[in-house]
This record gives C-alpha cells, sequence and structure tokens, in this order.
C-alpha cells in the first residue's frame, strides 16, 4: 500500500520492473518526467476526427504507455489493465462486462514481461506488444 504521504502524487524515487529472479527488465522515464509524459498521454488519448480508431490497438498502445511511464512508485499493471479495459468500453468494443484483462495476463506473467520488452523504443515499435 502507498504511504499517505505519496498518495495522489507522481513518483518522485526511480523504479523498476523486475522478473521473478530480480532481473530489471524495464526502467522508466527519470524522476520529475510524470506530469509532463503524462499531459501528452492524456492530449494523445482524447478523440480526434471521426473518432473511429480501432479499439483493440488503442487499448493495448494505452496499456503499454501508462507502463511505460509508470507514474506512481506503486506497480502500474492493475491501473494499465483498468485503462485498457475502459477505452475497449468507450470505443464500443463489447467486452459483454465478463472479460478481465487482468485474468489474460496473469495466465502468464513470463508471456507478458516478454511482450513488454519486444517495444523497441527508437522507433517506439509496438508490433509485437500489439499482436
Amino acid at each position: 500500500m502507498l504511504p499517505d504521504a505519496r498518495s495522489g502524487h507522481y513518483r518522485d524515487i526511480q523504479v523498476a520492473v523486475v522478473d521473478a529472479v530480480g532481473k530489471v527488465i524495464f526502467q522508466p522515464p527519470e524522476n520529475g518526467r510524470g506530469p509532463f509524459i503524462d499531459e501528452e498521454f492524456v492530449s494523445w488519448l482524447k478523440p480526434r476526427g471521426n473518432g473511429r480508431t480501432l479499439p483493440r490497438p488503442m487499448s493495448g498502445i494505452a496499456h503499454y504507455e501508462l507502463v511505460r511511464i509508470h507514474p506512481s512508485s506503486m506497480a502500474t499493471e492493475g491501473p494499465a489493465r483498468a485503462l485498457a479495459t475502459l477505452i475497449l468500453y468507450l470505443r464500443g468494443f463489447d467486452t459483454k462486462r465478463f472479460f478481465a484483462l487482468d485474468d489474460y495476463y496473469n495466465e502468464d506473467r513470463n508471456r507478458y514481461y516478454d511482450a513488454l520488452e519486444t517495444v523497441d523504443p527508437r522507433p517506439n515499435d509496438l508490433t509485437q506488444w500489439l499482436e
């Protein structure tokens, strides 16, 4: 649980995503970058044009970006999955309220982390992650 002093604030410490043996598999942006990056992220999420962005790629990109930004010192996988599910719902993708991304990703956490590692930060290629 996040201490009250940190609740509701961007992280002010460096964090890392580590696998079961303690190997760092992802290092988010440095401290202090959260607010700037999040403004860009929220702006990107806003519907543009005809609002016909395909829901599945949009939710997958949003999930990855929230994990990449990692605005909190706590784990972000749960909020990222909640955001992805919300995007699917708001964009009309019928999940019939039975489908839970948590269940899907928790079936094989190593595969989930492996998929996150496939993203090439330059040129920000999310192809394998989305597949």
